[in-house]
């Protein structure tokens, strides 16, 4: 069973260490020989009030994500309703091409709600889902968890896991 939990829709990989101590040895040894920078990697301390900034970072930036997100979809979806209408009045069964204004308005309608409903579920992370629940159960059971975000840098995640496997981390039991 491997310590070091990701995801492979996630940037993010977490290790979880039994003292301060050991989490910054790990912190040390991933930035000298891999030469990570030391604010792509965070450490989690268990008795941390909001554990939610090193885990998700700032909420401004995801906040204008959400945003752009909720414009985008809708507004393709606003697109691709007109392009079905359009197409339906032209070419489409009798009850599309006498009243085109409904159709319009229907697919338009549908387009855009359906955007909006993706743009929410993106939203959501659930890709984020499993790592943040694994550091937040390492928190309660009063262990460090060292949260190396791969972001921005060209190493592979699998040579970070490694890396990673060859401190003292420890693996921790997450219930479901």
């Amino acid at each position: 069973m491997t310590a070091a939990v990701t995801n492979s829709l996630d940037e993010r990989i977490i290790a979880t260490y039994p003292t301060n101590d050991k989490a910054k040895q790990a912190k040390v040894v991933l930035m000298r020989k891999l030469g990570l920078l030391s604010g792509s990697i965070k450490i989690v301390e268990p008795n941390e009030k909001t554990p939610s900034e090193k885990l998700e970072g700032s909420s401004k930036p995801i906040g204008k994500k959400m945003l752009l997100l909720h414009l985008k979809y809708p507004a393709m979806g606003f697109l691709i309703g007109m392009c079905i209408a359009f197409l339906l009045v032209l070419f489409g069964p009798a009850f599309a091409q006498i009243s085109p204004m409904f159709t319009f308005i229907a697919f338009i309608s549908h387009g855009v709600f359906i955007g909006a409903f993706f743009a929410g579920f993106r939203s959501l992370k659930p890709e984020h889902d499993h790592l943040n629940q694994h550091a937040l159960q390492a928190k309660e059971q009063d262990y460090w968890s060292l949260i190396v975000n791969t972001n921005d840098t060209d190493i592979s995640k699998q040579d970070i896991c490694d890396e990673i496997e060859q401190t003292e981390c420890v693996v921790v039991k997450v219930s479901k």
